[in-house]
């Protein structure tokens, strides 16, 4: 089995139904923030943050 096709933000957002989208674009965010706090980098691997969305990733309500 071969790793998935390393996806672009614009790919993977893309590749979500509409509704799905702001969720996405949420998640992004927040994992760019806390990439940054704990490792002092950008890294976002966008291809995991659009299954984790697909798989009905959601934030618990205390949270939003």
């Amino acid at each position: 089995m071969s790793p998935p096709k390393r996806l672009t933000k614009q790919e993977a957002r893309e590749a979500l139904p509409e509704e799905l989208r702001q969720t996405f674009d949420k998640l992004c965010e927040e994992t760019l923030y806390w990439s940054q706090y704990y490792y002092g980098t950008n890294f976002i691997s966008y291809s995991i943050l659009k299954e984790l969305v697909q798989d009905g990733w959601t934030k618990r309500p205390s949270e939003q």
